[in-house]
């Protein structure tokens, strides 16, 4: 059973971050459990992306400074837990200080309507206490007299050793400024001490910071894509149905593209209940399935979805039950595999809706049982607050009060017309076939169903006789 939707990572991977706190907070990623939440940050995605283009040059500014910053929860936790930072830890403190001030002025232009960054001025005044302004930092002598009195002696040593022509006399320096280099060091460690405790009251701010940052890095990206895809402010509601309007599948289209094939958006609505999309095995039911089960997942992550227009309530969980290779690997039969799944999903669920998407469940077992296995899932959640998608190819002509679908499939075309492709080889059959498939779904009209495999089977090289055989069945 399948929590992240096929495609997801590579969605995850079109919304770029540039920075470790972006990455980490992509990871991190939930859903949204409170309606108002996500209603909130949708606009405010797709407020952003509307305006991308005109606050380009900040976008860029932003980013840039974004992809120079250091993760620092690190050294937060030293700090924490009362260790004292290296020199080159409080350089890194120091300009992560710098960077977000020089970020104040170009965040603030692009208007994102997020929780305002701390200030960290006190830890610049801290770790620039010459206010040069500079991308280095070392133990300033102004930090303590006793450390500018060893350096001065140092250096008055240094130019004595220089000039130094008697080899007992310059031995007997060098050993004197050795002394004088421990005493430095050990003043210089008692300054880090210092500055590390100084550092503790801004380590919340700071923290909060980088978790800003992260969400900003992330915020950013995903607007990108919205722009570049141009997608559309989904519907969140307390109730009503679930619908997706010529949705994509971003993943999917990108691999059918590298073919020279184009993707069918998918259309569907879903009301609390029961739903079933019947049609050929190669007619493409697995792949509206995933179309929404993605899309669904998104909007729920705070993310627009790939498609023209889509509508739904805050749902709970969301399930994708499929062919389970794992499962498989470990020793369970596809169909014990199934039923553990079933059984941990079911347990899960509230008075709250879930959706609940199962891509043809119990192709493991005959088909009496299969058919009575399907019908008696699609009657357990009639009447139900959840959203139960099932596509099957079982036969479902006595189920009453469910919704279904149909994949329109090779309807509208003309097998006869292509006659003559003894010759071709059977995957060139396959290519020309699913050339002609229509992928959409169209309502059930109550008409009893014949699908296409007989017309695929003759299609792609059954006799005449066997053809014959097949439909004197029907």
């Amino acid at each position: 059973m399948r929590r992240e939707p096929y495609g997801f990572p590579y969605v995850m991977e079109l919304i770029c971050t540039v920075s470790p706190m972006g990455k980490a907070y992509k990871r991190r990623l939930m859903p949204y459990q409170n309606e108002k939440a996500l209603q909130e940050e949708l606009r405010k995605t797709k407020a952003f992306s509307d305006r991308l283009r005109m606050v380009e040059k900040e976008k860029e500014e932003v980013r840039h400074l974004l992809s120079d910053m250091k993760d620092l929860q690190g050294l937060m936790q030293m700090l924490l837990r009362g260790e004292t930072l290296s020199v080159v830890d409080l350089y890194e403190v120091k300009l992560f200080a710098r960077q977000l001030r020089q970020m104040a002025k170009p965040l603030q232009q692009l208007n994102l309507e997020e929780k305002p960054l701390h200030s960290l001025e006190g830890v610049e005044l801290l770790l620039d206490p010459e206010k040069e302004d500079l991308a280095t930092f070392y133990i300033y002598e102004v930090y303590d007299d006793r450390l500018k009195n060893l350096r001065e002696e140092k250096r008055a040593l240094e130019t004595a050793i220089r000039k130094a022509v008697d080899g007992s006399k310059r031995t007997q320096l060098l050993l004197e400024r050795r002394s004088l280099v421990v005493k430095e060091e050990e003043q210089e460690e008692e300054i880090r001490e210092r500055l590390s405790k100084a550092l503790v009251p801004f380590v919340e701010k700071m923290q909060e910071n980088l978790t800003l940052l992260g969400r900003l890095d992330f915020f950013i990206g995903k607007a990108e894509v919205a722009r570049n895809y141009q997608l559309p402010l989904p519907k969140v509601s307390s109730s009503g149905p679930l619908s997706m309007v010529e949705g994509i599948h971003p993943y999917f289209e990108k691999i059918l593209a590298e073919k020279n094939q184009k993707l069918t958006p998918i259309t569907l609505s879903l009301v609390p209940g029961s739903t079933a999309i019947t049609g050929a095995n190669m007619g493409g039911k697995s792949m509206s399935l995933k179309t929404l089960f993605l899309n669904a997942t998104l909007v729920m992550k705070g993310i627009l979805p790939f498609a023209k227009e889509m509508s739904m309530p805050l749902i709970e969980h969301l399930y994708l039950l499929d062919e389970d290779q794992e499962e498989m690997k470990k020793g369970l039969s596809s169909f014990g595999g199934e039923v553990l799944k079933i059984q941990e999903m079911l347990g899960s669920l509230t008075l709250k809706p879930s959706l609940i998407i199962m891509d043809e469940p119990a192709r493991g077992t005959n088909p009496l049982e299969g058919s009575a296995i399907v019908g008696g899932l699609l009657n357990y959640f009639k009447g139900r607050p959840h959203f139960f998608l099932v596509a099957t190819h079982y036969d479902l002509k006595n189920m009453s009060g469910i919704s279904r679908y149909q994949v329109r499939g090779l309807q509208d075309a003309s097998l006869e017309d292509m006659k003559g492709h003894g010759e071709k080889e059977k995957m060139e059959r396959v290519k020309e076939l699913q050339s002609l498939m229509d992928y959409r779904l169209e309502k059930w009209d109550g008409e009893p169903i014949l699908g296409d495999a007989i017309r695929i089977s003759e299609f792609l090289g059954f006799s005449g006789d066997l053809i014959k055989e097949i439909r004197n069945l029907l």
